[in-house]
């Protein structure tokens, strides 16, 4: 049975997130969007969707086998 390495599925995580609520922020902002909403959509989009394709590759990553 092969068992997740914890720090690697958070460092993962995190590096998504982080990655598409940049990305996201500065495509927001690029068209003009108010800085509030800009700030609101990133946020949405870096957690549901950086955080969930992002744990998907994390729990790739961090399997080990026994």
């Amino acid at each position: 049975m092969a068992t997740i390495d914890k720090e690697v599925v958070q460092r993962t995580v995190a590096v998504g997130i982080v990655a598409v609520f940049g990305v996201v922020l500065a495509v927001c902002l690029a068209f003009g969007l108010s800085i509030w909403v800009a700030l609101l959509v990133s946020v949405l989009l870096g957690l549901f969707i950086g955080g969930g394709v992002s744990l998907m590759i994390g729990l790739g990553l961090g399997a080990k086998d026994q």
